[in-house]
């Protein structure tokens, strides 16, 4: 008979079972603990419009820099990435407080957990304003500036934004204000309360908006009186004589804030010529008095005339009536009318 090349190994049935159970009950398996990782691997914000902000984790920090042309809201949602296993609360998707120190805890699979804390920072270039002329009205009335050419780098709402006038002793007064559109541009219109704590005068203008400020270098801001508020001098009809060194009065009503009072002429050539100016005294509501200067020219004159020998008067009272600069340049003056002679001793 043929032998064959193999060799059976004969065992019997219950010694295989026994060598089975033991050498399944030597084999080991790995048990894992629960991750411990709490990290936020990726955050943004969605901006109004749908725009999505990127936020920066520095430490416990979560850094979003909100751009200065988009208004900030109160609340925006999330996009959160967390380690495998962890869970934050808020969760993503979650609307949040737009603003620093709103928190977000990470837990992770074994319970520990790390809270991170939101930094916002609006990126916003400092304010520019172009002063001009300066701004003015009456109280109760508004201000239009144009945004993007005369005012630049506000954020666009009233609830971060605030104006201020600011008088020379640094005292503030609010100014409210709200946006308003005129012929396809922009502009922010402040409003002048019709309030006696809003006095007649000239202001610095102050603008905090976000993180960044603004005060004016100049003040550029004009609060008026009406038109209708301008004194009226009664005419001169009988030949008036005056003597250097004594005072001269002159009658009429509503004077007030009245300062020196200047005096004109024209020359051959139709070119205004000073003459001279009479220093204030004393005023009431219906007469202002001045002084007549030592040394001003002497002579007789025609008041109202144009001719060499005339001359004109003018009483200045407050700048803030009309028209208004900042730079100084326009003055309110109150016309004495009248033809006949004035003559100086």
């Amino acid at each position: 008979m043929k032998q064959s090349a193999y060799t059976y190994l004969s065992i019997p049935l219950g010694l295989l079972c026994l060598i089975l159970v033991v050498s399944s009950s030597c084999k080991k398996e790995t048990v894992y603990a629960p991750s411990s990782l709490n990290r936020i691997l990726g955050f943004s914000v969605v901006a109004p419009g749908g725009e999505s902000l990127q936020g920066s984790v520095q430490g416990d920090s979560i850094v979003v820099y909100w751009p200065s042309y988009l208004a900030i809201p109160d609340s925006v949602s999330t996009e959160i990435e967390v380690s495998e296993d962890a869970v934050v609360e808020p969760g993503a998707g979650t609307k949040i407080a737009l603003k620093t120190g709103t928190a977000f805890k990470v837990v992770a699979a074994n319970n520990e957990y790390k809270t991170y804390y939101l930094k916002l920072v609006v990126n916003q270039p400092g304010i520019e304003l172009y002063e001009l002329n300066g701004f003015s009205t009456t109280k109760g009335g508004a201000v239009n500036i144009q945004l993007y050419t005369i005012l630049k780098y506000i954020i666009e709402d009233t609830t971060v934004t605030k104006f201020w006038l600011q008088n020379e002793a640094g005292d503030a007064l609010s100014l409210p204000w709200d946006f308003t559109e005129q012929g396809g541009s922009r502009f922010v219109q402040l409003k002048v309360p019709n309030d006696p704590a809003y006095k007649e005068g000239a202001y610095a203008l102050k603008i905090e908006s976000g993180t960044v400020s603004y005060l004016s270098s100049n003040a550029i801001f004009g609060i008026l009186y009406p038109g209708s508020a301008k004194p009226k001098a009664d005419n001169i009809t009988e030949p008036i004589t005056v003597k250097r060194g004594e005072t001269i009065t002159f009658s009429g009503s509503g004077f007030f804030d009245m300062k020196e009072a200047r005096l004109f002429g024209y020359d051959a050539n139709w070119n205004e010529q000073e003459i001279g100016t009479f220093t204030l005294e004393n005023f009431t509501e219906t007469s202002v008095t001045y002084k007549v200067p030592d040394n001003f020219p002497a002579g007789t004159y025609e008041l109202g005339g144009w001719d060499t020998d005339g001359i004109f008067i003018q009483l200045r009272t407050s700048d803030f009536i009309g028209n208004w600069s900042w730079s100084g340049s326009n003055k309110v003056y109150v016309n004495i009318d009248g033809n006949t002679s004035f003559t100086v001793e």
